[in-house]
């Protein structure tokens, strides 16, 4: 093997490992994603919770 082949081969070699870390990046930034959808919702409710907790001490205080 030639010295440009093995420095062709070397290119190649990093760029998959980039593209590799790249892949990985992305999967970890989807998973990230679906935890949020999934906790989304016990956050509105919390949220909802919050305000009608809120408007019940305020009327009471009326």
């Amino acid at each position: 093997m030639t010295e440009k082949e093995e420095l062709e081969l070397e290119k190649l070699q990093a760029e998959i490992h980039k593209l590799t870390a790249e892949a990985r990046e992305l999967i970890a930034e989807a998973n990230k994603m679906k935890r949020e959808t999934l906790f989304y919702p016990f956050v509105a409710v919390g949220g909802l919770v919050t305000v009608i907790v809120t408007a019940a001490a305020f009327i009471q205080k009326l």
